[in-house]
C-alpha cells in the first residue's frame, strides 16, 4: 500500500519540521521534571499545553494534591472513531542530578543525549509533531480524538490511574509514547505486550544502641531487614517471568550505633494476574511474618508493610495483534522496519489495557539508556516516529 496524496502531504509537511522537533525537544529536556519535582512537572505541561492549544484542542488539567497536573486534551466529534493518545510529564532524575541540557552525542552521528529525552519527552515531542501536522492539513477535523499525560506515571500513577482507566474505557484504541528501542540493521521496536508491575515498602523500626558500649540493648532494624531482602529476592523465577527486586535499602545512622530504622522499596513484575497475586502474596508473607529476636530482652523490630500500586499485565489481544500488524505494514509505506516486542517494564499502556481499550505502546521516539545519565534519543526518529503516528491516526479513522 502507498501513501495517499493527503497521507504524503502530512508526512512532507513533517519533515520540514525536524529543526522545530529538535528545538522542542531541547526545551523539554532543559525543563527538570522529576515526579516530585511538581511546579516542574507542571512547567514542562505548560509547554505542552501550548502546543496543543496551537492546533486547535482544548486543554485542561487535574490537580491532585499529590503530583503535579495531570493533563489532558480533546478534540471532540460526535460519531466516528475515539482515539486516546497516552504519555505522561515527569522522568525519574532528580534535578540535583542531571545536567538538563539536550546535547549531541560527540561519538555517534544524530544521537541527542539529556535526562528523560527518551522517557519520555521524546515520545511527547513525537505525538506533538503528529498532532499539529494533522492539524494544518485538515485532517483532524470531524475526528474525535483526546490526549491524556500524567504527572507521576515513574512511581507507577498512582494519582493518575482512575483517570487513565476513565478514559481507556471510553476509547476505542490507545496510542502509548513510551520510547521504541533500537534493533540494528535499520529497525525499531514497538511494544504489544508488558509484564504486570507492584510496588511495596517496608518500614522496620528497632531500637538504637552504642554499639561499644550495650550492644545487646539494641534491637537491628538493619539485620532484620538484611534478613528479609534475601528472602524477598529468593522469590525470583526467570523461568516464570517473575522478578522481585529490592531496589532501596536504607539503614543506619553511625558505624558504632545498632540501625533503629529501616527502609526496603520493592518493585516486582509478574506475567499474567494469577501469578501477581501469588507473588503478592508471597512478598506479604515476607515482610509481615515476626523476625528475629534480638539483644537479651529478646525483642524483635516492629513492622510497617504498605503495599502500593499495581499493574496488571499488558496482554496482546486479537484486536491489538490486529492493529500491530497494520502498524508494521503502514511502517514499511514509510519506509520504516518494526518489529512488535513484549517489554519487561509497566506503563500506563498497562492501565488502558487492563480496562478493555486495544492499547500500541512504544511508539515514541527511538532511544535507549533510560533512566541513566546516559539516555539518548535518535534525532531521526523524532520525523519518522512522528510519521508513523500521523499515518495510524488517519488510517485508524477510516477504518
Amino acid at each position: 500500500m502507498s501513501l495517499s496524496a493527503t497521507e504524503a502531504k502530512v508526512v512532507a509537511r513533517l519533515r520540514t519540521m525536524a529543526p522545530e522537533l529538535r528545538e522542542l525537544l531541547g526545551r523539554l529536556v532543559g525543563t527538570s521534571s522529576h515526579t516530585a519535582d511538581h511546579e516542574g512537572v507542571n512547567r514542562v505541561g505548560l509547554e505542552v499545553e501550548r502546543e496543543l492549544m496551537i492546533s486547535g484542542l482544548r486543554v485542561g488539567a487535574f490537580v491532585t494534591g499529590r503530583s503535579g497536573q495531570h493533563m489532558i486534551a480533546r478534540h471532540p466529534a460526535s460519531t466516528g472513531h475515539r482515539l486516546l493518545l497516552l504519555g505522561h510529564l515527569d522522568t525519574v532524575h532528580p534535578r540535583a542530578d542531571e545536567d538538563p541540557t539536550l546535547s549531541a552525542d560527540p561519538t555517534r552521528p544524530g544521537i541527542l543525549l539529556g535526562p528523560g529525552a527518551a522517557d519520555m519527552k521524546g515520545g511527547l515531542v513525537v505525538m506533538l509533531a503528529a498532532i499539529r501536522a494533522l492539524a494544518l492539513e485538515g485532517q483532524l477535523e470531524g475526528r474525535a480524538l483526546s490526549v491524556l499525560l500524567s504527572a507521576d506515571e515513574e512511581t507507577g500513577s498512582p494519582t493518575a490511574r482512575d483517570l487513565i482507566a476513565q478514559e481507556a474505557e471510553d476509547h476505542h484504541l490507545c496510542l502509548v509514547f513510551e520510547c521504541g528501542r533500537d534493533l540494528g540493521g535499520g529497525r525499531s521496536s514497538f511494544v504489544v505486550r508488558r509484564r504486570g508491575m507492584m510496588r511495596s515498602t517496608l518500614r522496620i523500626e528497632g531500637i538504637e544502641a552504642h554499639s561499644g558500649v550495650d550492644k545487646a540493648a539494641g534491637v537491628s532494624a538493619l539485620l532484620d531487614a538484611a534478613h528479609r531482602v534475601i528472602a524477598l529476592e529468593a522469590l525470583d523465577d526467570e523461568s516464570s517471568g517473575q522478578a522481585v527486586n529490592v531496589g532501596v535499602l536504607r539503614s543506619g545512622t553511625a558505624p558504632n550505633t545498632v540501625p533503629g530504622e529501616a527502609l526496603l522499596e520493592i518493585d516486582a513484575r509478574f506475567d499474567d494476574p494469577d501469578a501477581g497475586d501469588s507473588l503478592q502474596a508471597a512478598i506479604r508473607a515476607v515482610c509481615t511474618r515476626p523476625g528475629p529476636e534480638q539483644g537479651r530482652a529478646r525483642r524483635q523490630a516492629v513492622l510497617d508493610f504498605r503495599e502500593g500500586p499495581r499493574h496488571e499485565p499488558m496482554a496482546t489481544s486479537a484486536a491489538m495483534q490486529r492493529m500491530a500488524d497494520r502498524i508494521v505494514l503502514w511502517g514499511r509505506d514509510l519506509g520504516l522496519e518494526l518489529v512488535p516486542e513484549a517489554r519487561g517494564g509497566a506503563s500506563d499502556g498497562n492501565i488502558a489495557a487492563a480496562h478493555g481499550c486495544p492499547t500500541i505502546d512504544g511508539l515514541g521516539s527511538v532511544g535507549g539508556r533510560i533512566h541513566s545519565a546516559e539516555e539518548w534519543v535518535d534525532e531521526s526518529s523524532l520525523v519518522d516516529r512522528a510519521a508513523l503516528c500521523a499515518l495510524t491516526m488517519m488510517r485508524f479513522y477510516e477504518l
